[in-house]
């Protein structure tokens, strides 16, 4: 069964996720890695009291992980009416404080400041497939969004194969909104002994995006890499440099 979008501009439309979920089934369709080669670095950004949104979360099996670990105050909104009834019906007796929501992440119902973590396992990657005015004009209101329903000190972590125009837009945004910006290399699973056979090869980043109350008149730009999954950041001088 081909599950692949015709062009690459699908990736940002309800009626395509709406038909890739009936045909895909409730089998868990996971996006860049599963929980075991991710957990390293979600567990440095989020602790288990946080309140956490999970954007564009599909039928990944990574807030069920979570929430089994300890993280019980997760909220999920995808813009497609099928996964959000699938995710549903598998959770509701096991997980009963989960919730699934069918949402907008670029119109999204809740107040300011609901969330300590946003959490995106490849949801910008696929919305910001191209830089056409339209594209990005959906970007800006997803980023603006995320924003604005983060709390100071709350954290953007996204997970990116880090593509030269999407690291800009995210970086350039951020940045801009006077935010840190981190970016953390993620072992992949050629790395990880638990992985019998690994099954996606490219080099995955997170971005944290780490919002910082707004000083005005202030330039302030912090800009940090981590280019192994435990080690130090370092500070960098400038977004072109990172």
């Amino acid at each position: 069964m081909n599950l692949l979008p015709k062009s690459s501009r699908e990736f940002g439309s309800a009626e395509y996720w709406e038909k890739f979920f009936q045909q895909r089934g409730k089998r868990a369709f996971e996006w860049y890695g599963s929980y075991l080669e991710l957990c390293g670095v979600l567990h440095k950004y989020m602790k288990p009291r946080e309140k956490v949104l999970v954007i564009g979360c599909g039928n990944s099996e990574l807030s069920e992980q979570l929430y089994d670990v300890g993280y019980l105050d997760i909220v999920n909104i995808d813009i497609s009416e099928v996964v959000i009834k699938q995710m549903k019906e598998r959770n509701a007796s096991r997980r009963p404080q989960m919730s699934f929501l069918k949402m907008d992440m670029t119109q999204m119902e809740f107040p300011d400041a609901s969330f300590q973590v946003v959490l995106d396992k490849g949801t910008l990657d696929a919305v910001l497939t191209d830089e056409e005015e339209n594209t990005l004009h959906q970007v800006d209101r997803m980023l603006a969004e995320v924003g604005r329903v983060l709390q100071v000190g709350g954290r953007y972590l996204c997970i990116s194969l880090a593509q030269a125009h999407i690291l800009k837009k995210a970086v350039g945004h951020f940045s801009r909104e006077g935010w840190m910006v981190r970016v953390h290399q993620v072992a992949s699973s050629q790395d990880r002994v638990l992985e019998a056979e690994p099954r996606f090869s490219l080099p995955v980043f997170a971005f944290i995006m780490t919002k910082f109350r707004p000083v005005p008149g202030s330039a302030l730009q912090i800009f940090e890499l981590c280019a192994q999954e435990q080690g130090k950041p370092v500070r960098l001088e400038s977004a072109e440099r990172l």
